[in-house]
C-alpha cells in the first residue's frame, strides 16, 4: 500500500521497496485503540493492551531486520570509516553541494601543521573539527592530527578535490 503512495517519485525501484519496508507503523493503531475507552466498550483495556503488544513486536521484529534489507536492497550507506570523503548533503543536479566531510589520513602531509600554515583559499573553509569525539572550532593555530574529521564548507569541486589530496584523501 505505500509502495503505491511513491509511485511517480525520483527513487529508484530498491528505494521505493526499502522504503515500503519500513512504512509507517505504531502510531495510528495505537490511536485507534484509545477509541474503546471513549466509548466505554466493555474490554476496552484488553483491546488497547493488545493492540499495543502486536504493534510493539512488529516495530521491533521490523526494526532488527533493516539492516539486512538495506543490503538486501543495495541501499545502505557506506560507513564513514571506509570512505576518506562523504558528501553531508547528496549531489544535486543543479548545483555542486559546498558541505562536505573529510578524514585527514595517517599519511596527510598537514598533520603537525596549523590552519595557518596551510595557506587555504577563502573558498576552502574548515568548519569544524571532530577530534576522537570531540568538537574543536579551527582557529589558526589548530594543529591537524591523524583520524581528524573535518567538516568543510567548498562549493568548487575541484578546488576540493585538488585540496583534500593534502589531507591524504
Amino acid at each position: 500500500m505505500f509502495f503505491l503512495t511513491l509511485i511517480g517519485s525520483v527513487l529508484n525501484l530498491k528505494e521505493k521497496l526499502f522504503i515500503s519496508w519500513v512504512g509507517l507503523r505504531g502510531a495510528v493503531p495505537i490511536v485507534l485503540a484509545t477509541y474503546p475507552f471513549l466509548q466505554n466498550i466493555e474490554h476496552a483495556s484488553m483491546i488497547f493492551n493488545t493492540v499495543f503488544l502486536v504493534v510493539l513486536i512488529s516495530l521491533l521484529m521490523q526494526g532488527m531486520s533493516l539492516p539486512w534489507m538495506a543490503r538486501f536492497l543495495g541501499v545502505e550507506e557506506p560507513s564513514l570509516e571506509t570512505t576518506a570523503s562523504t558528501d553531508v548533503m547528496p549531489a544535486s543536479p543543479l548545483f555542486y553541494h559546498a558541505m562536505r566531510q573529510l578524514y585527514v589520513s595517517e599519511s596527510a602531509e598537514v598533520i603537525g601543521k596549523s590552519l595557518a600554515e596551510l595557506d587555504l583559499p577563502s573558498e576552502f573553509l574548515i568548519v569544524l573539527i571532530d577530534r576522537q569525539g570531540k568538537s574543536l572550532k579551527p582557529t589558526g593555530s589548530t594543529l591537524f592530527q591523524a583520524n581528524d574529521l573535518l567538516l568543510i564548507y567548498c562549493d568548487h569541486k575541484e578546488l576540493f578535490e585538488t585540496l583534500s589530496k593534502r589531507f591524504g584523501a
